[in-house]
């Protein structure tokens, strides 16, 4: 049985933001290698066309230019209005392309759409997967919008199957009143071709880029947000800097909170040892892994933690938090090393012992890649997925 499936995400490279974006580009290209006919609905890219095929994943841009921008969107109400405008386009783009294409089940990606799958769901009675990615209780706490926590809700009850994409966020899906026996945990993958420890030259080419000399480096990457705990990276800084004096810290990936941290680093008098590299093209990201001598991700909330796998995979050790889904795949002192969150004297520790001693950093890259290897790649992350698409179909 062929299985039709039409993937509806509001992030799709180039217009990738996080973890979100990752998953469904090479979650869509492995299930199309296992035999699927995949489609994706997405957002409308000025560098793009409208209609392309991504290997064997079909993607539909929409709408067009003049519905919505597709720039960074500073002020939440135009956000909202873009992703309320995408959200009708995608549903009429996929009642036009159902006619064609008679899909078999319609793969919902967080509440970013799905307005359009619910309804799809209620016009055409279509089996409806819905992945959560975090959820606004996770992302905001107690200061989030209602109406998204209501719509969150809404899609994981008329879902067929929840997917989540680590045990922590399963949890949190069934605080919302969902019944356990729907939903089920599927973790992120990597590719481990292009995630792998890249070559002496790759990494000193990467080096020179950002001025990095040949000092330890370590590395963070990702958005930056409050949540990703950063301030608390920059003050454990001083007292990494009393055991290694030449160390340097890069920041990269882009967010609102840049300016925060470039005056906090000069309010620490850290200014001179913290790269702020702004986006970093994704064909760079193997070899800035494997130049840096240790990750960190000191995150205060996370509902997967994907960069984590990058780094691993790419033979970098990890030092990261107790927080979300992290300890699901980072094994403490085995794969990686876990602090509590909100402590940059703990983090500091972390980093200076990995620094410090070279055959436990040796130790636990090797153990990192190889767990990465072995239990969380796209190939595996797409049988799960596949498996619940005909759980979905045999439900309906």
């Amino acid at each position: 049985m062929e299985v039709n499936v039409c993937m509806l995400l509001w992030e799709y490279p180039p217009l990738v933001q996080g973890g979100l974006g990752v998953h469904g580009y090479e979650n869509s290209k492995a299930l199309a290698k296992l035999g699927c006919k995949v489609s994706v609905i997405t957002r409308f890219a000025f560098s793009q066309p409208v209609f392309h095929k991504d290997g064997n994943v079909r993607v539909y841009r929409v709408p067009e230019r003049k519905l919505v921008m597709t720039l960074p969107f500073n002020d939440f109400r135009v956000f909202l209005s873009a992703n309320l405008a995408f959200n009708i386009a995608a549903t009429a783009k996929f009642f036009k392309l159902d006619g064609e294409e008679n899909f078999s089940i319609c793969h919902v990606h967080d509440w970013l759409s799905a307005i359009a799958g619910l309804t799809i769901k209620e016009s055409l009675g279509k089996p409806m997967v819905f992945t959560v990615h975090s959820t606004e209780s996770v992302r905001s706490g107690d200061r989030g919008i209602e109406p998204i926590r209501e719509l969150e809700k809404k899609c994981a009850e008329r879902a067929d199957v929840v997917i989540a994409v680590s045990n922590y966020i399963k949890q949190e899906v069934l605080r919302m009143g969902i019944r356990e026996r729907k939903v089920r945990v599927v973790h992120n993958g990597v590719d481990v071709k292009m995630f792998r420890p890249a070559s002496k030259k790759s990494r000193r080419r990467v080096r020179e880029k950002y001025g990095l000399g040949d000092g330890p480096v370590v590395l963070f990457l990702g958005r930056l947000d409050p949540s990703k705990g950063l301030d608390y990276l920059l003050r454990a800084l001083p007292v990494v800097l009393e055991e290694e004096p030449e160390v340097k810290v890069v920041i990269g990936g882009q967010g609102w909170l840049e300016p925060v941290l470039v005056s906090l680093a000069k309010l620490l008098g850290v200014e001179d040892h913290v790269v702020f590299t702004g986006y970093v093209p994704s064909e760079e990201l193997p070899s800035l892994y494997s130049a840096a001598d240790v990750f960190v991700s000191p995150s205060l909330c996370e509902p997967f933690g994907l960069t984590l796998l990058e780094a691993m995979a790419c033979g970098t050790p990890v030092v990261s938090t107790y927080a979300g889904g992290i300890p699901e795949f980072v094994k403490p002192m085995e794969n990686g090393i876990l602090v509590d969150s909100h402590s940059p004297d703990q983090l500091a520790y972390a980093i200076t012992l990995l620094l410090q001693d070279e055959e436990l950093r040796r130790k636990i890259a090797e153990n990192g890649r190889r767990h990465v290897e072995r239990e969380f790649t796209w190939e595996r992350t797409a049988e799960k997925t596949l498996k619940i698409y005909m759980e979905a179909l045999g439900k309906a």
